[in-house]
């Protein structure tokens, strides 16, 4: 599990995919235009009898742990590439071109992968555009009592009851770096994923440098739904994302430790909590909410939610909603009590198109509070470095010269 801060996790990953690459014990080959699940699928050139599989499932079948298995550029359909299983298998299985060349279609029938047997985050997805995937539970990806690390997908017009592109539940961790969620729609909720338990201890959840726009749920939360588990997310964004009755963009439905880091929200409509519905516990730094509808963040009863270096500004009909915000370093617009929170037009670029880069001259640059600032964390949501003076500006935030912006996006 994720014990230890949001870098460590993200050191994590490239770890994870060096050692799964140079640990692997065998490479093999899938392509759909040329394979032959009869050849054993260890060359890419196909020619009998080592040439690549036909289908994915074929060359999955073949590995053992360790081991990787490679997918050229193409559309994969039908039986053999929907609904696969690694049934337990610790392997990486990566598209030769990235997501743009290589995509799973679904057909309106099934999923992408299906991980069910006990896989960890040892377990890659790598690389693909998973879409038109149908299912009650995880339109594009189905995850029980199991991890997976999902790194550079992209989940396009996926359909489930609830999590339209993904559904996580009980144990293992569970990684998405560099992931993009478009245009899924959770019939009942969660458009975009949802990971959460109601039996026994839930697995971590860490995504970093995922985007989610227009999820749809159709009756509550649009983009991301987590319930019961440590979730992180750094350099994460959430744009126009739906989720009618509560939850436009984040819906916390009771972790305990859910934090947030560099990431931002616009455009996203609820009736309550359009950029984020906390019903736990919450930790946001250097996060921007703008033009979001039903409430910037919106606690829950009793729930909490601890806000430094943050910008929420233009989002209806109020900024915070509810009791318990600790809130510090921080533009609010109306104001908020907290040592150096400021009420000034923080100079979005454009925030009509989900642009809350701050203009030069902006008041947020340079007045954050460096010592909020998780450890490891040195770029921003664009990966530029943080803690950069702006000289026209004068320093009003805590810490040592330079300082921190606020908001997810720092201006140098």
């Amino acid at each position: 599990m994720c014990t230890r801060t949001l870098s460590h996790c993200v050191c994590v990953v490239g770890l994870l995919l060096i050692t799964t690459v140079a640990g692997a014990q065998t490479s093999y080959y899938v392509n759909g235009s040329c394979g032959d699940n009869a050849w054993t699928g260890t060359s890419s050139v196909c020619a009998a009898p080592d040439g690549p599989k036909a289908t994915i499932q074929a060359a999955i079948n073949a590995t053992s742990n360790g081991d990787v298995v490679f997918v050229a550029d193409g559309v994969y359909t039908g039986s053999g590439n929907k609904n696969l299983s690694y049934n337990g298998r610790l392997i990486t299985v990566r598209s030769a071109n990235g997501p743009d060349n290589c995509i799973i279609d679904c057909q309106g029938s099934g999923r992408a992968f299906i991980f069910v047997n006990g896989e960890t985050t040892e377990s890659v997805i790598q690389g693909f555009t998973i879409t038109n995937g149908s299912a009650i539970l995880g339109g594009g990806f189905f995850a029980e009592n199991a991890g997976a690390s999902v790194l550079d997908c992209v989940f396009d017009s996926n359909t489930a009851e609830v999590g339209g592109a993904i559904y996580h539940r009980y144990e293992g961790d569970l990684i998405l770096e560099n992931c993009t969620f478009n245009a899924n729609v959770g019939t009942a909720a969660a458009g975009g994923m949802f990971s959460g338990t109601d039996l026994g201890p839930p697995g971590d959840v860490m995504l970093s440098g995922c985007n989610f726009s227009m999820n749809v749920g159709s009756f509550a939360i649009g983009g991301l739904a987590v319930d019961s588990a440590e979730v992180s997310l750094a350099n994460c964004s959430f744009f126009q994302n739906e989720g009618n009755l509560l939850g436009g963009g984040i819906a916390n439905g009771g972790s305990d430790g859910l934090t947030l880091v560099n990431c931002a929200f616009s455009g996203n409509t609820a009736t309550m909590g359009g950029g984020l519905e906390n019903g736990g516990i919450a930790t946001l730094i250097n996060c921007t909410f703008g033009n979001n509808v039903g409430n910037g963040v919106e606690n829950v009863g009793s729930d909490s939610a601890v806000l430094a270096n943050c910008v929420l500004w233009g989002n209806t009909p109020a900024q915070l909603e509810g009791d318990s915000f600790t809130v510090t370093y921080s533009d609010i617009q109306g104001g908020w009590p907290g040592a150096g929170n400021i009420d000034a037009d923080p100079l979005f670029v454009q925030p009509a198109g989900d642009d809350l880069r701050l203009e030069f001259g902006s008041p947020c640059i340079d007045a954050g509070d460096n010592d909020a600032v998780p450890d490891g964390i040195t770029t921003d949501l664009d990966g530029l470095p943080r803690f950069v003076d702006d000289p026209d500006v004068p320093d009003t935030g805590n810490g040592t010269p330079p300082l921190v912006d606020m908001g997810a996006f720092e201006t140098s």
